[in-house]
């Protein structure tokens, strides 16, 4: 691991055991099985970095290698990546020679810090820390929102709001704007909230006009006792049906009162 960093630097060394020179194309091949989770990853095609971010169960990580270029695919389960040389020369390994690549992978609770750390590793882009406060209507914690954040085309990923309603981010100095969501559904004031990021006092409370209520819920056999069940809500036309993940984690679930506007209270 990287003084400093939550990096784990990973090598792997081939060596050249035939009597001649053998041209080598690094590449691994990543199980990230996401079809039931809210996944996200970088997109296919060529980056200096990848990344990939289970937005659900929150551990987010980035892979580069130093001098190289990633080719990225993937088909849903397998992502894979091919390491090509920025100079574009062929890797050449001679009879009897070894040859050498160390990744980076950076390790973090989500995209926004992955990210953070890769601009401190680099020193040419300063972030600075954001703390943000976010409320329903009566002043409660919207636990479990997401809020993602973007600048145009430029996305810094998503982060998960905790159970008093904080969510502490690093960002570079810049204004950003906010795309909020609790449950799946969009907060009414989703695509309107800017963040001014400066290099000091990065502290913003964010009150929704978010309307919530509670359900509590108890499944019981026919002699009333109590029985695991899956539970689920669908909205009637035009409330929306919310969308707490991909397993149930909880039988407390809290819930809007007024139409597109859904939360969960799930652990």
């Amino acid at each position: 691991m990287q003084s400093g960093y939550p990096v784990l630097n990973v090598t792997s060394t081939w060596t050249n055991t035939t009597d001649e020179s053998l041209t080598l194309r690094p590449e691994d091949d990543l199980r990230i099985d996401g079809r039931n989770e809210a996944m996200h990853r970088s997109s296919a095609g060529v980056d200096s970095l990848f990344h990939v971010h289970d937005i659900h169960w929150q551990p987010a990580c980035g892979i580069r290698a130093e001098g190289f270029d990633l080719g990225i695919d993937d088909n849903g389960r397998e992502t894979f990546l091919s390491y090509e040389p920025q100079n574009r020369k062929p890797i050449v390994i001679e009879s009897g020679a070894n040859w050498s690549l160390t990744r980076e992978i950076i390790v973090a609770r989500d995209l926004p810090e992955v990210l953070a750390v890769l601009d401190d590793m680099s020193g040419t882009t300063k972030v600075y820390p954001v703390s943000i406060w976010l409320a329903d209507s009566s002043g409660a914690p919207i636990t479990g929102a997401r809020l993602t954040f973007h600048s145009g085309a430029e996305s810094r990923g998503t982060a998960i709001v905790a159970a008093d309603g904080t969510v502490g981010v690093r960002l570079p100095e810049h204004e950003w704007n906010i795309t909020a969501e609790s449950a799946g559904i969009e907060l009414p004031e989703s695509e309107n909230i800017w963040l001014n990021v400066e290099s000091r006092g990065n502290r913003f409370e964010i009150a929704s006009a978010l309307d919530l209520g509670t359900v509590s819920v108890r499944i019981t056999d026919a002699r009333g006792r109590s029985i695991p069940a899956k539970v689920e809500f669908i909205g009637n036309d035009p409330a929306d049906t919310p969308n707490w993940g991909p397993r149930p984690v909880s039988t407390s679930f809290k819930t809007s009162t007024t139409p597109k506007t859904v939360k969960s209270m799930c652990g």
